[in-house]
């Protein structure tokens, strides 16, 4: 089941945005990779698996950086076509 997933990508280029649950995320424990393209998370961050490496999260929507985002063992973390301003 999801402790074995180890990547993710949500890419949703054909709609304006998909909103996703940060639950989504409890009890994948492998979770090194993730992909979001035009998504709106929801929920609380501490849900976001502690091994996540490598982070490319793309959206118009996202206009601040999540501060309780955990962070401590990113390695590539890339907002570069989001809007964020602060």
């Amino acid at each position: 089941g999801t402790e074995k997933i180890e990547a993710i990508d949500i890419s949703c280029l054909s709609i304006d945005s998909v909103d996703v649950d940060t639950e989504s995320f409890v009890g994948m424990s492998r979770l090194i990779m993730l992909r979001l393209g035009n998504v709106t998370l929801g929920g609380e961050y501490g849900h976001f698996p502690s091994t996540l490496k490598w982070l490319n999260w793309n959206s118009r929507y996202l206009d601040s950086f999540p501060c309780t985002l955990p962070l401590e063992n990113i390695v590539v973390l890339d907002f570069s076509k989001s809007c964020i301003t602060q």
